[in-house]
């Protein structure tokens, strides 16, 4: 369906269906909103987890409500980063 702003919603009802259909706590239900600049939001709801991962373009990354934050207990050559394009 196309629509007429320019916001494009993007949803992943399960993500880890193998992981779901075994009973594994490790899925997700991933919601991103893209407009004109790029990401805006995204979402990462893990029920088997009782966790939720959100952030905002210039507002910062939350988990559970409480600012997202890098463990100062891991070494840096164990720290692993990822990067994803949408």
């Amino acid at each position: 369906m196309q629509g007429t702003s320019d916001q494009t919603w993007i949803v992943d009802p399960i993500d880890g269906t193998k992981a779901f259909t075994h009973g594994v706590p490790l899925y997700s239900n991933l919601v991103a909103v893209n407009d004109a600049h790029g990401p805006a939001i995204g979402v990462i709801n893990l029920p088997g987890l009782n966790e939720i991962v959100y952030a905002g373009r210039g507002r910062g990354c939350f988990v559970n409500g409480e600012p997202a934050r890098v463990s100062e207990s891991l070494r840096s050559r164990r720290r692993v980063l990822v990067h994803v394009r949408l």
